[in-house]
């Protein structure tokens, strides 16, 4: 996106309202040589057509000299508009207006609504930014020193639910709340953009004035008062010496995009210092709570992506990622596809919500270290292919990056018939007492590899041999279920033998979810088909979901139609989707953990067709009385680990193939039992309905985890 106006846009301000994108900005016309508010449409927040100026008319007191920098927010089907008069020098104020069209305002009668006392400023508000929490709306603005010398911000507050008038704000604290420190912030703090995510605020900020060059920092808070900076660098700076922004990225405006579930930086731009503005944006992903921003366009960058990304800011006085254990796996599988050589690539990785990725150990020590050292800064582990630690060709020799903090293991073996047990008993032991702590990974075959592939007469025996002979502390199986033509046979079956074995031997285990396609009957699974599976072998047990494949395999075996990365290293829409699964996993991954699995059971599963029909359903789940839902279910059982409370899993087993509407189950507690759900990464209580039942509506592919409290 690169916009401007008769060559001039700055401040942007970005709502999705009824089916389309409005961007409020400052304007420019030819015959108007006033700062004015500019209001332009979109099908996509990227492609941009203008429409009107916001009218000088029924102007409030200095609105007649101008007007500019605005901020927008929907609310009651409304678009309400605050913006600041312009050229008042000191008393510039901000005002408010409301739109049922977001291209025609009713100014508010009280203008100005807002501005701060002048005992620790200078009394003047401008750049405003709003945003709801805590049941307020939060009315961010900048401000000057008595002086006019400094600018820094101050905040405001009114009732979320009230007119946001004049009379219904007050200022928050008669203080800044953040103020230029940093040698890049020179004299100037503004442009406050607010967003509010898990449980915080965000404030991305304008340091410096404009063209110094102004760059983009940001701090947060946990009550939208008081703020700490994340980083002590820029997190984003201008262009190269040519770009549309050599001379500033700056003014920022945050947007959560609800028709698209993802957050977009807005910002301006001038390539001349100043003698012209653009307008453009980038994407904003979180990981473990700090924003990662996608690279812009091509133009803004003449250095390698290596580079760009090692010039990103750090945390400030903050450790490395903690290396949490007790957590559901994400691991991306990478084995077979070009390898990965740039840093951007292991940030992708991360900014897509894994935590490991299984790859082959690169050529040479140089790349091996920088592989270690990209993994640690994203809080990735690794779970290696090392020809070296593998059956067959072990030699009880190790390198030192086996020890290193980054690895979780190696994959001795993958499907190994039942004739490769005994050697592969004497590796494990070898590997585990040389390398305490790491993973001695293997994989085992599916429930249709046959006889000859198996070695054994039947699955069931197969495992039990191979339990017997190697004795494992972890596990893992492939099963593929997403074909052409629905899903095949046996899925649960195999997931619940393989959950059984496991179980019995109380240890954790991992299984493949399908995430490509190959062979001509793997269907190349939508975002609703992995999140299926997802929550399927979660119902299992499984605490460790793998993503087959992340890259598409380059292979002239078989033909693999683009995974969540195609071959020209672009992300797909899997990609996306895979993002949003895995931050819904992250999200509930503490509260999953705290339990044990029972085992997995069925409602109605008859009617889902043969992938649904196991022997082993466990039928002792007495926290659960009753199911009502005229769709099959899934349901797995969970028992606490260190209390005495239940959980339990419920899946829509309809085909996610079939884009079907959602469904609705209840499902009735014991007598005295309460509930809590967790939902699309969201915890919320359920309450019991007149009939005993408490309620989940379940879109096609989704699944829910459901805690239950029952009174002794």
């Amino acid at each position: 996106m690169l916009f401007t106006h008769f060559n001039f846009a700055k401040d942007p301000a970005v709502v999705f309202f009824k089916g389309r994108y409005f961007l409020y900005y400052s304007a420019k016309i030819p015959e108007d040589k006033r700062l004015r508010i500019g209001i332009a449409t979109s099908p996509d927040g990227e492609n941009w057509t203008y429409e009107t100026l916001l009218p000088l008319d029924h102007a409030c007191e200095g609105e007649q000299n101008g007007h500019g920098a605005p901020a927008a927010i929907v609310k009651d089907g409304k678009v309400h508009l605050f913006y600041q008069t312009y050229g008042n020098w000191k008393t510039d104020a901000i005002c408010h207006a409301v739109s049922p069209d977001g291209l025609y305002f009713e100014k508010d009668p009280t203008n100005p609504v807002f501005r701060p006392s002048s005992d620790w400023c200078s009394g003047r508000a401008i750049d405003a930014d709003v945003c709801i929490f805590k049941d307020k709306l939060f009315l961010y603005f900048a401000t000057r020193d008595s002086e006019m010398k400094i600018q820094k911000l101050g905040v405001a507050c009114a009732p979320a639910d009230s007119g946001w008038h004049r009379e219904d704000f007050t200022q928050c604290v008669a203080d800044t709340i953040l103020e230029p420190t940093l040698d890049w912030e020179g004299e100037c703090i503004e442009a406050p953009a607010a967003m509010v995510y898990e449980g915080k605020v965000y404030m991305f900020y304008a340091g410096a004035y404009n063209c110094w060059p102004q760059q983009i920092g940001i701090a947060t808070s946990e009550d939208g008062v008081h703020f700490t900076r994340m980083f002590d660098k820029p997190l984003l700076g201008p262009g190269s010496e040519k770009a549309w922004n050599a001379c500033e990225s700056g003014h920022p405006y945050i947007f959560d995009d609800p028709a698209t579930g993802k957050v977009f930086l807005y910002y301006q731009g001038s390539p001349d210092k100043g003698k012209t503005w653009y307008l453009s944006r980038r994407e904003v992903s979180f990981s473990h709570g700090y924003p990662v921003v996608a690279p812009g366009m091509a133009v803004e960058w003449n250095g390698t992506d290596d580079e760009r990304y090692a010039a990103l800011p750090r945390p400030i006085d903050t450790a490395p990622v903690p290396d949490k254990e007790n957590r559901i796996w994400r691991a991306a599988w990478m084995i077979a596809a070009v390898p990965m050589t740039t840093e951007r690539q292991f940030a992708e990785v991360a900014e897509a919500g894994f935590n490991m990725i299984i790859l082959s150990r690169p050529e040479g020590e140089e790349m091996l270290a920088n592989y270690c050292t990209w993994m640690e800064k994203y809080g990735l582990k690794a779970l290696w292919y090392d020809s070296k630690l593998r059956v067959g060709s072990y030699t009880g020799e190790m390198d030192d990056y086996v020890f290193s903090p980054v690895t979780w293991g190696h994959m001795l073996c993958d499907e190994p018939a039942c004739a490769k047990f005994p050697e592969l008993a004497d590796m494990y032991r070898d590997y585990t007492a040389k390398a305490p702590g790491k993973v001695a990974f293997i994989n085992l075959f599916p429930i249709y590899a046959n006889m000859q592939q198996l070695g054994n007469k039947d699955y069931q025996e197969h495992l039990t041999q191979f339990f017997d002979t190697v004795h494992p502390d972890y596990l893992s199986v492939d099963v593929y279920p997403m074909d052409r033509d629905g899903i095949g046979g046996y899925y649960f079956d195999n997931l619940d033998q393989f959950a059984s074995a496991c179980r019995n031997h109380d240890i954790p285990f991992a299984v493949y979810i399908q995430s490509v396609s190959f062979h001509h009957v793997k269907r190349l699974p939508s975002g609703a088909d992995m999140r299926w599976q997802a929550w399927c072998v979660l119902s299992f047990g499984a605490t460790n979901i793998e993503y087959f494949t992340y890259r598409t395999p380059d292979s002239h075996a078989e033909v693999f139609l683009p995974a969540l990365i195609d071959r020209d290293n672009s992300k797909t829409s899997r990609w996306y989707a895979a993002r949003e699964i895995n931050r819904e996993l992250a999200a509930m991954e503490d509260a999953f953990l705290a339990y044990r699995n029972l085992g997995a059971f069925t409602h109605k599963g008859e009617e889902a067709g043969q992938f649904a029909q196991f022997a082993g359903q466990y039928r002792d789940f007495t926290v659960l009385e009753e199911i009502c839902c005229d769709t099959p279910l899934l349901i797995g059982a969970f028992a606490e680990k260190d209390g005495d409370g239940y959980a339990f899993t419920a899946v829509n087993l309809t085909d996610p193939g079939k884009e079907v509407l959602p469904v609705a189950a209840g499902f009735r507690l014991a007598k005295g039992c309460t509930a809590v759900l967790w939902q699309k990464g969201v915890e919320s209580a359920l309450t019991t309905d007149e009939n005993g039942y408490v309620n989940v509506t379940l879109d096609c592919g989704e699944g829910a985890f459901i805690e239950v409290r029952c009174k002794k």
